[in-house]
């Protein structure tokens, strides 16, 4: 391959700045976030060989680049098209790298194959651990996957993590040879705050104080009780007639009695955690109209009636035994 290595970058784009928020809700989910300069995001080759490809597809290193946005470095491969892979230990330009579903060729670092296809105790990177889903494991600087074994008929691989976990993955996967290339890009200084805040990094300490500093600050605790009581109270019930329902609990989310569905309520919990109301649309609705609530008339309307007051001085009094007993 004939290659100038004055070539225009490989595919890339313009990193979006969410500034800590969720890009669906837009309500703030990462603290110390924001602001910051324009990256460029290279975008890594992620399926070296598709599914169901036979052949080998060869590839030679034109340039060595670090990227904007990960820790590790790229290089830089061209065959039929121009591509991004992470590098590895001892991948250097000029290299040749070679990638393949069905056939074993040379086990250069960088070469991709299926896991089948590999010895034992290789070390490998960027896995794919459901075939066709792409090189999406393994691929932080200085980290590496081992392949501990086969199964009999070479359909299923055993891999170790850093950490000791070991997992069965499917063999027609595609890995990558070698260990991840480490970097110091984690422990340069950066020398000043403003190149800190040009990464999109704000100040954790020293921020000036809102008139509303307590309340917000205790916000996050106040939505969470609520998110409790309502997990609790809607876990696997029907939706009227529940033990110790309280009116009073749900003003916030405006639901307060009646045989129907809390719409409201349902749809601001799941803007909260779209994972804990999951189910919720699946559980059975059944009203109880002979008694939609097991509760006090004094629970339910919020009077307070002479029976509260005979129970109130009966907890006082009980109370004051406990205390002289102490």
């Amino acid at each position: 391959l004939s290659i100038s290595l004055s070539l225009s970058p490989g595919p890339q784009h313009k990193k979006l700045r969410d500034g800590g928020r969720d890009p669906e809700t837009g309500r703030k989910i990462f603290m110390c976030r924001g602001g910051g300069i324009d990256r460029q995001e290279r975008e890594i080759m992620e399926h070296r060989v598709p599914v169901g490809v036979k052949g080998t597809v060869k590839y030679r290193v034109i340039q060595i680049q670090e990227c904007e946005v990960r820790n590790c470095d790229l290089a830089l491969i061209a065959g039929d098209t121009i591509e991004y892979i992470v590098q590895p230990e001892g991948l250097n330009v000029g290299d040749i790298v070679y990638a393949s579903r069905d056939t074993l060729g040379e086990l250069n670092p960088g070469s991709s194959y299926a896991m089948k296809l590999l010895p034992i105790g290789l070390a490998v990177n960027s896995i794919e651990p459901v075939p066709g889903v792409g090189g999406i494991m393994c691929r932080t600087a200085g980290s590496s996957y081992k392949i501990v074994q086969h199964s009999h008929d070479r359909s299923m691989t055993l891999i170790e993590y850093p950490t000791g976990t070991q997992q069965w993955l499917d063999s027609d996967g595609m890995c990558t040879i070698g260990r991840v290339k480490q970097t110091a890009r984690a422990l340069e200084p950066l020398g000043s705050w403003k190149a800190s805040r040009a990464m999109g990094r704000k100040p954790r300490a020293n921020r000036q104080r809102t008139w509303n500093w307590r309340k917000r600050k205790l916000r996050h605790r106040r939505d969470q009780k609520w998110a409790r009581r309502a997990i609790r109270f809607f876990s696997g019930r029907i939706w009227s007639g529940q033990e110790g329902f309280h009116p009073g609990h749900f003003k916030r989310f405006r639901y307060y009695y009646g045989d129907r569905r809390p719409d409201y309520f349902i749809r601001k919990l799941k803007e909260k955690d779209p994972f804990v109301m999951k189910n919720i649309d699946t559980v059975k609705f059944e009203p109880r109209e002979e008694k939609p609530y097991m509760c006090s008339h004094e629970t339910l309307t919020e009077q307070r009636t002479e029976m509260f007051w005979l129970k109130r001085e009966k907890f006082k009094k009980w109370r004051e035994v406990k205390r002289n007993k102490k």
